[in-house]
């Protein structure tokens, strides 16, 4: 059991809560701002070689940064996190390179310090196209 513990260390538990729920209203209000201007996106990802061909389109055109940040996220495992940043190409789609990573349930983030858009999919080496929708307003 002590072999396990050391090996499989996912990190501290956050002890400033206060600086961890400011950060919570910063998100709401970036997820608030993608579905304000109507943001949607599309991403094919070839796992096997880890190719990624990022596609957004919003009401507003200048929500367009030439950089997004994608992450994907393990549920349950944060040691396994990873970010890549993505790069406008001349045709406005974004491109990347992705890590290998275990088969199973994630958590994918697209977005900028503006707004942020996520959705979950389930991992395996076939190519995966993963559709991105803002939340409805509430």
């Amino acid at each position: 059991m002590l072999t396990f513990a050391i090996t499989s260390w996912d990190g501290l538990v956050a002890d400033d809560y206060y600086k961890r729920g400011k950060e919570i209203n910063r998100v709401l209000v970036r997820d608030q701002y993608a579905t304000e201007h109507g943001l949607v996106a599309r991403l094919d990802w070839s796992v096997n070689d880890g190719r990624l061909d990022l596609n957004i389109d919003a009401d507003d055109i200048e929500m367009r940064d030439p950089e997004i940040s994608l992450q994907f996220l393990h549920p349950t495992r944060s040691g396994f996190d990873h970010t890549t940043l993505m790069t406008q190409g001349p045709n406005g789609h974004y491109y990347g390179v992705a890590p290998q990573l275990p088969k199973g349930d994630w958590i994918i983030q697209l977005g900028t310090n503006a707004w942020r858009l996520n959705t979950r999919t389930e991992l395996d080496s076939a190519p995966l196209v993963i559709h991105f929708e803002s939340l409805p307003a509430t």
